[in-house]
C-alpha cells in the first residue's frame, strides 16, 4: 500500500460534525432545555429518537436542508423542531421562539466543542504551511460556528453544502474545494480530506481522486485499509509527527 508523505499534499480539508467539532450534549438535551425555558416540560429521552428519525426522513424528502425543495434551511430545522415537540405542543406561538433560540444556540460554544486533538493537529499543519479548508454537509451557519469556536483562522475557505448546492459524497464538492484553494496547478491527488463518515468523507474523497483519512474508533470491515483509519485527530497528528508520513489508500 502506498505511503503518503505530507510533502506530497498541498491541500487538506476537514469535515466538521464528528471530526473537528462534536456536540457538548445530545440534541435531545439541548432541545429539552430550551423547551423547558418556554414552558414545555419534556426530557432528553423524550426527544432524542424523534429528532434523529425526523432528520433522517427530511434528508430524503428535503435533501441538503431544503435547498432545492423550496423550504430553505431555517424552515427545514423548524420542521425538525415541530416534529420533536409535537407530542407536547403544536402551538406555533410557542414553537417559533423555540426554533429561533435553538437555531441561535447551535451557532455557539454552548452546544459545540473541539474534538480530541483538533486544535493541536490544525496547529501542526499550519506550521507546515499546508493550505487548509472545510467541506461539510451543513447549513450557512457553519462559518459563524467555526468563528465562535475560534478555529476559523486556520482555513482558507469553508464550503457548506447548502450554499454550494451539492453535498458530499458528490465529487463536485471536492472539485469545488480544489477551485477555491489558491494553490496553483493543484492536482486532486495532492489533496487530502479528513472526516468521520465512510460513505460521505472517505469514499467521497477517493471517488474524487483525492487522498482520504477516516476518523473512527473502529475499522470498517472489508471497506478500507486499516492504516487509513485513525481513532482520533490526536492519533493522526501523532502518526504525522512520529513517522513523518501517513499510510493512506487512494484506490
Amino acid at each position: 500500500m502506498p505511503k503518503l508523505s505530507l510533502k506530497n499534499i498541498r491541500l487538506i480539508t476537514f469535515d466538521v460534525t464528528g471530526t473537528l467539532l462534536k456536540f457538548r450534549n445530545s440534541p435531545g438535551r439541548e432541545y429539552a432545555n430550551i423547551g423547558n425555558l418556554h414552558g414545555i416540560k419534556c426530557t432528553e429521552q423524550d426527544l432524542n429518537n424523534k429528532i434523529k428519525a425526523t432528520i433522517k426522513n427530511l434528508n430524503k424528502t428535503h435533501p441538503n436542508y431544503g435547498k432545492f425543495s423550496g423550504i430553505g434551511w431555517e424552515k427545514w430545522w423548524h420542521k425538525v423542531i415541530q416534529s420533536a415537540f409535537e407530542e407536547f405542543t403544536t402551538d406555533e406561538e410557542k414553537l417559533q421562539p423555540i426554533s429561533k433560540d435553538l437555531i441561535a444556540i447551535y451557532q455557539t460554544s454552548l452546544c459545540w466543542k473541539h474534538t480530541f486533538g483538533a486544535v493541536e493537529l490544525l496547529d501542526t499543519l499550519k506550521s507546515r504551511d499546508i493550505q487548509l479548508g472545510v467541506i461539510s454537509n451543513f447549513d450557512p451557519r457553519l462559518s459563524v460556528i467555526l468563528k465562535n469556536l475560534q478555529i476559523d483562522q486556520y482555513f482558507k475557505f469553508v464550503i457548506n453544502s447548502f450554499e454550494a448546492g451539492v453535498e458530499k459524497p458528490d465529487r463536485r464538492i471536492f472539485r469545488m474545494a480544489n477551485n477555491f484553494s489558491n494553490v496553483k496547478n493543484l492536482l486532486p491527488a495532492e489533496s487530502l480530506h479528513i472526516g468521520n463518515s465512510l460513505e460521505l468523507d472517505y469514499k467521497g474523497a477517493i471517488n474524487a481522486d483525492w487522498k482520504a483519512a477516516l476518523i473512527s474508533k473502529e475499522v470498517p470491515e472489508h471497506a478500507i485499509p486499516e492504516h487509513a483509519v485513525f481513532a482520533s485527530l490526536s492519533n493522526l497528528k501523532n502518526s504525522l509527527l512520529d513517522e513523518k508520513c501517513v499510510k493512506l489508500a487512494n484506490v
